[in-house]
């Protein structure tokens, strides 16, 4: 999740592709993260398949760095337990 907030900052939008090499993840774990972010508000795709952060995401990539640590321990909780409950 850091890479993610590092990489898509409120302004930059990205490739799926690229994002996908900076945050070493490809094929359908990518797709999966990225579906997963998509539900909960953190990323959104906008047209030809670029990524960008949504209001959510926007939130957490501007906490400071003490507070980030918190949110993202709670984000990837939060993750977790909606990619475990759709899988199911």
């Amino acid at each position: 999740m850091n890479k993610l907030f590092d990489h898509l900052d409120a302004g930059t939008t990205l490739a799926k592709s690229q994002l996908g090499q900076r945050l070493e993840l490809g094929g359908a774990n990518l797709e999966r993260f990225l579906e997963v972010c998509g539900a909960l508000e953190i990323t959104r795709f906008e047209r030809d398949d670029l990524v960008q952060l949504h209001w959510r995401g926007r939130e957490l990539a501007q906490t400071s760095s003490a507070d980030r640590r918190m949110a993202v321990h709670e984000l990837v909780r939060e993750l977790r337990k909606h990619a475990t409950a759709e899988g199911n």
